[in-house]
């Protein structure tokens, strides 16, 4: 019988994790070789007129996310009906095709000397082949992720989840960034390399060594192959699930599961919104990067005649009626860019980050790719940064307080990515900031993912997360084209390569365009702080505890200093009221703020606390005020708003430490136990005890954690018509 490992030193997660790192690293290599070469192919050599850069960085990410919205659902089935090693096996083979596709195109345009094909169709083929392996590639991803996560609690013992989870985050994260640089810099070092005749304006192409990056590849992917051979034979987890070729079959069924769970429901629309701002910003640096290519290679083209003079001079005159100011740096740069052709490449430096002095024009945009990569790989560096530290700050509790703090300096760091672009130094810092904030913002929520799933079914779910996630990437790429789209048409934009080789005088003016086209990715960077700013709106409508916790994790060193036991207690569904043993405000907090799902508790009219998170709280519609000095009406009442509480399906909190007003609007005061037995007789909830105090529950916590923590304790739901005895006895021994 399969048993999981208790250690992570164990030959399937080694083999796990050594087939996750080379196949995320492939997988970003290839992602970023096909949009560059793609961009030089279509763009720059063959210059097809209705694809542009904008167009291809669309496609390419289109390709990528569109396999996940085909194929999620049935490789949630797969994952679980049959072994997970089979399904990893399967396609880390398949992965040794897809390389050896990528290989086959990057050869291709060296085969022009055969006279069997002209160089812009061989581009045009290359291409094609290069972005279906991007395609390829995000099919390989759709069925691997879900056998790939529900495979660890198979392989791993639950005492170790946690830390292999972290582990093989870890590392994906360093294989994301390795693979973006080396992609990056190698296409840059080994570029094909087209210029223009001077005399009869046609392309010619001049293929380099970009073969060896497919080379490279593959040899990686038979290296990941044979180590996904380490692991060992798992059984399936439900063999008997009937296997169906209709993706909205599973589809609808997991979404009804997540559609019942408030908390997975939550994690997964949370997840959805990160794939949504990681693809959007990824397009963002792309797009600049491009960008300032395509000024480098237009400063290349041959001088205008003299007889363009006027032409320039429209051109200063539509800069100057676009901006609608005369003495902005940006206005400045493209007259000189208009006057002096020649230096165009010097004048974008002076307002890019790819400034590169005393260097031919081919090693500027050599450099490009190279940078290009280091800007996507900071993000990619934040984000790890980011996750090790949510991590560290939940300790072993479930930390949603750092889901609000994540949203708010992703909205601040977005922000200030706009003004320093587009200086390299500031936008690395820049960069690294957004993606710490996003690693805040998502551990949270994958681990919420994980822990509300059910057992049985927890490949489909992430499967069905990952279908969420596409939604999510293509609205970012939507909304990267529709808003691209439009400043192109603002900005006047309407010049592209095609043109300009048949009309040679159109070149200054061209030139001025793509000067102009500078200003996009700052409007671009402002969007995506808009974008979060109203997800975290819709966070705290949702979820108005988040900001509760959040203020709470800030201010309360007794939060951050606590310790939460028996979380797999607390019931993912139904009517539940949670019974405390504590009396003081900042327990409850640390008790609302340890359970993932949302909760409203009486609070004693005396409790003592942080009256700003007493105000907070109140506010925010997380406390019903037990008593108050003013008359209250029926609906105000704490019976009826615990009813409605309930009836929410959400936690109702009661403390039975001591007694407080069940209604202040009746003259008599009423115990805890009172208000319990009133809402227990109009609604059959499940009871959940819990111990808050610093008394640790074993032996062995005190050896582990010497240091003075708050415990908060969640025992095992007891049945609705529990004695009230049972109930406290039940609290009490939790604190034993």
């Amino acid at each position: 019988m399969f048993t999981p490992s208790p250690t992570l030193k164990s030959r399937n997660f080694i083999g796990l994790v050594l087939a996750q790192f080379l196949a995320a690293f492939n997988d970003q290599a290839s992602h970023i070789v096909a949009l560059f070469y793609a961009t030089d192919m279509l763009v720059r050599f063959v210059a097809i007129g209705w694809i542009d850069a904008k167009a291809v960085i669309s496609i390419v990410t289109a390709c990528f996310i569109t396999p996940f919205f085909l194929f999620s659902p049935l490789a949630g089935v797969l994952a679980d009906k049959y072994s997970k090693r089979n399904i990893v096996v399967f396609w880390k083979l398949a992965e040794v095709g897809i390389m050896a596709v990528a290989l086959f195109a990057l050869v291709l345009p060296h085969t022009a000397g055969w006279g069997w094909a002209s160089q812009q169709a061989l581009a045009i083929i290359s291409s094609v082949l290069m972005i279906s392996v991007v395609f390829l590639m995000g099919t390989h991803s759709a069925f691997f992720i879900p056998a790939k996560y529900g495979m660890m609690p198979e392989i791993v013992d639950t005492s170790v989840l946690s830390r292999g989870n972290g582990f093989l985050e870890g590392a994906s994260f360093v294989a994301t960034i390795l693979g973006t640089v080396f992609g990056g810099a190698m296409y840059g070092w080994l570029w094909i390399k087209s210029e223009i005749d001077s005399t009869a304006m046609v392309n010619i192409l001049h293929p380099g060594r970009e073969w060896v990056i497919g080379l490279v590849l593959f040899l990686l992917a038979l290296v990941g192959a044979a180590a996904s051979m380490l692991i060992r034979r798992i059984p399936a987890a439900a063999p008997e699930m009937p296997l169906t070729f209709n993706p909205i079959v599973p589809l609808k069924k997991n979404l009804t599961v997540l559609n019942r769970s408030r908390p997975l429901i939550l994690a997964a629309i949370g997840i959805a919104f990160f794939a949504l701002m990681t693809l959007y910003l990824r397009q963002c640096l792309l797009f600049q990067g491009e960008t300032i290519e395509e000024i480098v290679i237009a400063s290349r083209l041959p001088k205008p005649p003299a007889a363009t003079a006027q032409a320039l001079s429209a051109v200063r005159q539509e800069n100057e009626g676009q901006s609608g100011e005369t003495a902005s740096p940006l206005s400045k740069t493209e007259t000189i860019v208009s006057e002096e052709s020649p230096e165009v490449a010097d004048a974008v430096a002076a307002n890019a980050p790819f400034k590169e002095e005393q260097h031919t024009e081919e090693s500027k945009a050599s450099r490009i790719e190279w940078e290009v990569s280091i800007l996507l790989g900071m993000v990619g560096l934040g984000v790890g940064i980011g996750c090790s530290l949510a991590g560290y700050f939940s300790g072993n509790r479930l930390e949603l307080g750092l889901v609000p703090i994540g949203l708010s300096l992703l909205i601040a760091t977005t922000a200030a990515l706009s003004l320093v672009v587009p200086n390299k130094y500031q936008m690395i810092g820049c960069l690294i900031a957004v993606g710490v904030a996003a690693g805040l913002y998502i551990v949270p929520l994958y681990t919420l993912l994980q822990h509300r799933s059910p057992k049985e079914s927890k490949g489909n779910l992430v499967a069905t997360s990952n279908f969420l996630n596409v939604v999510g990437g293509l609205l970012a790429v939507l909304v990267f084209y529709f808003i691209t789209a439009r400043l192109q048409g603002f900005l006047g934009l309407t010049l592209h390569m095609k043109a300009v080789k048949s009309h040679p005088d159109l070149i200054t003016a061209y030139q001025g365009q793509l000067i102009r086209a500078l200003r996009i990715p700052k409007i671009l960077f402002l969007f995506a702080s808009l974008i979060t700013l109203v997800m975290l709106a819709l966070a705290w409508w949702q979820r108005p505890d988040f900001i509760l916790r959040a203020i709470s994790w800030i201010r309360s060193s007794r939060r951050r200093h606590s310790r939460a036991l028996g979380f797999d207690n607390i019931p993912a569904n139904g009517q539940v009221i949670l019974i405390s043993n504590s009396h003081d405000f900042d327990h409850w907090i640390l008790v609302v703020s340890t359970v993932d799902r949302f909760t409203r508790f009486v609070a004693p009219p005396d409790a003592r606390g942080d009256r700003m998170l007493r105000d907070v709280a109140l506010s925010t519609g997380v406390m019903i005020a037990a008593n108050r000095k003013v008359q209250l009406s029926a609906e105000d009442n704490a019976l009826a708003r615990g009813l409605v509480t309930l009836g929410q399906n959400y936690l109702l909190g009661l403390s039975l430490a001591e007694d407080f007003s069940a209604d202040a609007g009746q003259a008599g005061h009423e115990g805890g136990e009172h208000l319990l037995a009133e809402l227990r007789a109009k609604v059959p909830a499940t009871i959940l005890p819990v111990y808050c105090g610093e008394q640790p529950t074993h032996p062995e916590e005190a050896l582990r954690f010497p240091r003075l923590h708050t415990y908060v304790v969640i025992g095992e739901p007891l049945p609705p018509d529990t004695p009230l005895a049972e109930i406290r006895a039940a609290v009490a021994a939790l604190g034993t």
